[in-house]
């Protein structure tokens, strides 16, 4: 009795094969329906032979036969497919396979085919083969190996041996592209495309010793085991997906969370590189491992973020590696981690586009406060003229004179900021340069406060200033345009606030390029809930109302946002919760040089 393992893709073929071999009194240890279920199971079970069906997902036969030569075992494998043409076939006995069966025939041929290849014989039929043969390939074979130059052996034995470019060049003393063009040359000679093919080869015409201990394999020379064995068992700890590759790329080794990051299984996985696994796109592994070829080349650690498609679902990963070597301080590879960050970038990218569509709806209300400041301009300008005549010739009463006063209050305000406005658009408009003049901050910001002060006191509030750093010598800026900045922002603090204290913070710090980093901050005390049992006068009524309309819309804060910008700095307006408003200028200004 001999254990088989089948694979192939379909449930009804791969049941009527295991009728047949059970009932040939033949044990089916596993059924694999992809290539890289085939490799693992192969690797798992060590069957005494293996069906394979070329047409299988994610690996297709040849590459699996590559993936096991390259493992060093030697079950033999008897393919069983619809392709049946002569150049498929031919090209599985090239790669080693003991027979060949095409599934159009009866099941009778598969019996008979089993048979033959566990009993060492090769089961290859004529009409499938044509002119191919197998004595006359290994023939081939041993003439294309007399062929190589000294050097050109000395070079596919190390790479079957599973060194690296790098590393050969090292054994060798050639350069690297030296190493590159002899491997070129040697797939030319000997007609195969891929590293696991010349591995095969080598291998199949006894050209290096397989490796026998599945610990060892794949490990850089000069590496023991012990240490590769002490290294695992740190890094199979951690919960960071962190693996450890040799030179050429190839892993030696992953811990679980490295497996449950790419959803495979370790001794499918063992000796392969970027390029050799099917969970990337071609092009995503290209850049991969030739990132990764340049990270060993340099001898350094590197990190960085990668944006790529694993089993085709994008994920962005930062992904880093650090050098290890042995005691001689000889390079072996690297010790790579990557930590899936996919959510947290598009929730960056996420808050990059609103803050995109915020800074664009600050500029279309800001546009349209400046169009509507050009038409209410002139109508606003004859209605001060008309109030002023008024109150100079009319004989009104108190209560009239007052309520008067307060509309030429009103209008007067509503020119300044119309007067703002178009300031603003000059500058848009660069009829109105930025000044560059002698400023010193801390009487800038100590004039402001004394000039609200009055509006401060009027609603009961202390209006503070602190100043901090390095402000006892002039700066660079526009003083008229950040003064009235402030002056917007300031209003709009003490307007949210309706008890304590508003404070204008001013702190400057020195940089490295001679510049003053200024922080300015306003802060005032959290607003008192209104009491929803209390009744209201009409006065006090209205008075909530165009306050609530003003912290709804606030045009100061547009106006405040745009001088800063022209200013070139930031402005920040945050509400913590029971904090209050508060608001924070940043700016980076120029030393006056003496």
């Amino acid at each position: 009795m001999s254990r088989v393992l089948i694979a192939d893709e379909h449930p009804v073929t791969r049941h009527a094969m295991r009728l047949l071999l059970e009932g040939e009194g033949h044990q089916v240890v596993s059924e694999a329906h992809n290539g890289v279920e085939a490799v693992q199971q192969t690797l798992e079970t060590r069957p005494d032979l293996l069906i394979l069906d070329i047409d299988l997902s994610r690996l297709n036969g040849l590459d699996v036969m590559a993936r096991l030569h390259a493992r060093g075992l030697r079950m033999p494998i008897l393919v069983f497919t619809s392709q049946d043409s002569e150049h498929i076939a031919g090209r599985f006995l090239q790669a080693g396979a003991a027979g060949f069966v095409s599934k159009h025939d009866d099941l009778g041929e598969l019996r008979l085919a089993v048979s033959m290849v566990l009993r060492g014989r090769s089961y290859f039929p004529s009409q499938l083969l044509g002119s191919v043969n197998l004595p006359a390939i290994r023939t081939q074979e041993t003439e294309r190996v007399n062929q190589l130059s000294n050097r050109e052996l000395s070079v596919l034995y190390f790479l079957a041996s599973g060194y690296s470019n790098h590393e050969i060049a090292n054994e060798l003393t050639i350069s690297e592209k030296t190493v590159s063009t002899y491997r070129t040359r040697l797939q030319q000679k000997l007609n195969l495309r891929t590293l696991p093919e010349l591995i095969d080869f080598a291998r199949r015409n006894e050209l290096v010793v397989d490796q026998d201990h599945p610990a060892d394999r794949g490990a850089p020379p000069g590496e023991s085991s012990s240490d590769l064995a002490m290294l695992q068992a740190m890094i199979d700890s951690l919960p960071a997906a962190l693996y450890v590759r040799d030179t050429g790329g190839r892993l030696l080794f992953a811990n679980p969370a490295f497996l449950h990051l790419y959803d495979v299984e370790l001794d499918a996985v063992l000796g392969t590189r970027a390029i050799d696994v099917d969970w990337y796109s071609a092009a995503d592994a290209a850049t991969l491992q030739g990132f990764y070829l340049q990270a060993v080349a340099a001898g350094q650690r590197f990190a960085r973020d990668i944006d790529v498609r694993i089993h085709g679902r994008r994920r962005v990963l930062h992904h880093w590696g650090t050098p290890y070597r042995d005691q001689a301080g000889r390079l072996l590879g690297m010790i790579c981690g990557s930590v899936d960050i996919t959510n947290r970038q598009d929730l960056l990218q996420s808050v990059r586009e609103a803050k995109e569509q915020a800074e664009l709806g600050n500029q279309r209300k800001l546009d349209f406060l400046v169009s509507a400041s050009q038409e209410f301009s002139t109508p606003l300008q004859a209605m001060r003229g008309m109030l002023q005549l008024v109150l100079e010739r009319a004989t009104l009463e108190r209560a009239d004179r007052e309520a008067l006063n307060l509309v030429a209050a009103t209008t007067q305000g509503l020119l300044s900021l119309v007067a703002d406005l178009q300031g603003i658009a000059q500058v848009e408009a660069g009829e109105l340069p930025v000044a560059q003049l002698a400023t010193r901050l801390d009487a800038l910001a100590a004039e402001l406060i004394e000039e609200l002060r009055p509006e401060a006191q009027h609603k009961g509030l202390e209006l503070l200033l602190q100043l901090d750093g390095e402000l006892q010598q002039p700066l660079r800026t526009d003083p008229p345009r950040l003064r009235l900045a402030l002056a917007y922002l300031l209003r709009h603090v003490l307007q949210q606030t309706d008890a304590g204290a508003v404070k204008l913070g001013v702190h400057a710090e020195a940089q490295a390029d001679g510049a003053i980093a200024l922080r300015l901050e306003i802060a005032g005390t959290p607003r008192e809930q209104p009491d929803p049992l209390r009744t209201y006068s009409l006065a006090e009524l209205s008075a909530v109302a165009t306050d609530d309309l003003a912290r709804a819309a606030p045009v100061s804060l547009t106006i405040a946002r745009r001088l800063v910008e022209i200013l070139g700095g930031e402005l920040v307006t945050i509400s913590p919760p029971e904090q209050g408003t508060m608001v924070s200028v940043h700016l980076q200004l120029a030393v006056l040089e003496e």
